[in-house]
């Protein structure tokens, strides 16, 4: 009888393991393919647009949709946002949320964003700076939360507050010196900030 309960629990643990293996590998797996999809989906757009290809944004924004989507193979739901377009500068800056189920019925989800910014002169290419905003105190891919580029001398933008369970939003405060954002501010250089929560 002992055996048999043995057996049993140990059968549901291997079950277990089973299921984490292949959920952390699908989860990789869909994020990796993200990653892929919207990198060469940008190259290919940027390389039309040197071209001359696209005469507004909108045509550029939907050139990029249309090769992104037509690598997507998985059986999941995907979101896109266009989170800054110039085909003028060439600059297209994208997110991509994919959910998917995990073998265990629970739902998973990857995230990418990635910015194009077509090759210029050396003066321009620096005119381009990077704004980042982290949920947490660690500048880390997971915890992004929002990322735009602006043009150096253009003013900082404020992105919607974020929300977390239990916590109250406080503000953003500069990475490199602790200082609350001052979005009165124009970028200068490529900055990061980082979210202040209170418990509640």
């Amino acid at each position: 009888m002992k055996n048999l309960a043995f057996g049993v629990i140990s059968f549901f643990i291997c079950i277990s393991l089973i299921t984490c293996i292949i959920t952390i590998q699908g989860k990789d797996t869909r994020k990796q393919e993200t990653q892929e999809a919207v990198s060469n989906a940008l190259k290919a757009a940027g390389e039309e647009l040197k071209k001359d290809t696209y005469t507004s944004n909108e045509e550029f924004e939907a050139a990029f949709m249309e090769l992104f989507l037509a690598q997507i193979n998985s059986a999941s739901n995907v979101t896109v946002t266009i989170l800054e377009s110039d085909y003028e500068k060439g600059l297209l800056s994208v997110e991509a949320v994919e959910t998917y189920t995990h073998p265990n019925g629970k739902t998973g989800k990857v995230a990418c964003q990635k910015t194009i910014i077509l090759e210029r002169s050396k003066d321009e290419i620096t005119d381009i700076c990077t704004v980042r905003f982290y949920t947490e105190n660690s500048i880390k891919e997971e915890n992004l939360y929002k990322s735009y580029t602006l043009t150096k001398g253009e003013a900082l933008k404020e992105p919607k507050a974020p929300s977390g369970e239990g916590l109250t939003f406080l503000g953003w405060v500069n990475a490199e010196t602790d200082e609350p954002a001052d979005f009165t501010n124009t970028a200068e250089e490529s900055m990061n900030f980082y979210a202040v929560w209170k418990e509640e």
